[in-house]
């Protein structure tokens, strides 16, 4: 539920910056380079590479070591939203798809 969450949030806030003609914050593009850069990891693995990965997994274990169920909750929303994130800047921003308001209103 918490990924299929933060991949509705991240999927959306491209509206929400094509609607403000604005990035709100450069922030919420660590998510989807995170994801880019995972991606990208398997095709140009050294060790250099990996630290970043290693990095965020050792961040990752030091906030949830007295949390059950914390580590996953963060891969989750950080993959999720990254997803999302990329997904909608497909659809919104390159494809120029329609919000589903602006949808309803032309049918």
């Amino acid at each position: 539920k918490l990924f299929s969450m933060m991949f509705q949030y991240g999927y959306w806030k491209n509206l929400v910056n094509r609607e403000l003609k604005v990035l709100s914050s450069v922030r919420q593009l660590i998510p989807p380079l995170f994801v880019l850069y995972l991606g990208l990891l398997p095709f140009f693995m050294t060790p250099l590479t990996i630290i970043p990965l290693l990095v965020y997994l050792g961040l990752i274990l030091i906030f949830s070591f007295n949390h059950k169920g914390a580590a996953l909750a963060f891969l989750s929303s950080h993959i999720g939203y990254g997803l999302g994130y990329l997904k909608g800047f497909w659809d919104i921003i390159i494809m120029r798809k329609k919000s589903l308001t602006q949808e309803k209103i032309t049918r």
